[in-house]
């Protein structure tokens, strides 16, 4: 399978980004594009994007799993912060559930627990302004 990393100038071409890989997990056949940013403020952000290729797990239902092992295979300091995105998916269609999502995405009592925002957040975020 052919993947185009390219889904996002914007974030591609940020300062603030460190390194762009795919990852796969191979117990759900799961496919994730996962961005390391070093934010302004000090903290490494990870972008974990959805592909649309993806046959297998959604980030979503995986989230624990990459969270946990993004962090070791990468030694990611413990106050990483971890952003899930999901491309426009809606193909012309006007289905709004399908449009680019984001989330910031937290462990609360070893659950995870999602709080939307907006593209313009995470910039702020990586920012800092």
């Amino acid at each position: 399978m052919e993947i185009d990393m390219t889904y996002d100038p914007r974030l591609d071409s940020h300062p603030a980004l460190r390194s762009c890989m795919t990852y796969w997990i191979g117990n759900t056949w799961g496919c994730y594009l996962v961005r390391l940013f070093a934010a302004a403020a000090g903290q490494t952000v990870v972008v974990l994007t959805e592909l649309p290729e993806n046959t297998g797990a959604s980030v979503t239902n995986v989230i624990e799993q990459l969270m946990h092992e993004l962090s070791m295979v990468l030694s990611l300091p413990a106050d990483v912060v971890w952003v899930e995105h999901y491309t426009d998916r809606r193909q012309g269609g006007d289905d709004a559930s399908l449009a680019e999502s984001f989330a910031l995405v937290e462990l609360v009592n070893g659950e995870p627990a999602w709080t939307q925002m907006d593209r313009e957040d995470l910039f702020w975020m990586l920012e800092g302004k």
